[in-house]
C-alpha cells in the first residue's frame, strides 16, 4: 500500500524465507538472495482446509493506493522504485504498465502480476 505514510506491506509473504524474516533469522537483504526464497508454505488449491490469512481492515483515504502484485514485481525492483512510479501521477493503466516495464528491465525473472486500486477524492 502507498498512502500518506509512504509504502508499506499489508500482507505476509507465505514462503520459507518470509517466515525466517518474520522470526528475525534472516534480514530482508539476505532473503532477497536466499536460494529458497520462492518455496511457498501455503497455496490456494493444495489443501482443502487451508487457513487463509486476511489482513486487518484498511482505512483508506483519498490519495491512497493499494497495489496487489506478485513477487515477480517486488523481487525485481526495490521499494524506492515502486514509490517513484506510484507517485509519478500517471493514470492507472500507465502506472501498472510502468511497474511491469521496470520489473522486466530489471531482468523480469518471474511472472509479473499487478493490480492497482486508487482512492479518489
Amino acid at each position: 500500500m502507498r498512502g500518506r505514510d509512504g509504502l508499506r506491506q499489508v500482507t505476509n509473504d507465505q514462503t520459507i524465507v518470509g517466515e525466517l524474516v518474520r522470526q528475525g533469522r534472516l534480514t530482508p537483504e539476505e532473503a532477497a538472495h536466499h536460494p529458497q526464497r520462492s518455496v511457498v508454505t501455503r497455496a490456494v488449491g493444495l489443501d482443502p482446509d487451508l487457513e487463509v490469512e486476511t489482513p486487518p481492515p484498511l482505512e483508506l483515504a483519498p490519495g491512497d493506493q493499494l497495489l496487489l502484485c506478485s513477487d515477480g514485481l517486488t523481487d525485481a525492483i526495490r521499494d524506492a522504485r515502486l514509490e517513484e512510479i506510484l507517485g509519478a501521477g500517471l493514470d492507472g493503466q500507465t502506472t501498472c504498465q510502468a511497474l511491469i516495464d521496470a520489473a522486466n528491465a530489471a531482468g523480469g525473472p518471474d511472472n509479473i502480476t499487478v493490480v492497482l486500486l486508487r482512492v479518489d477524492a
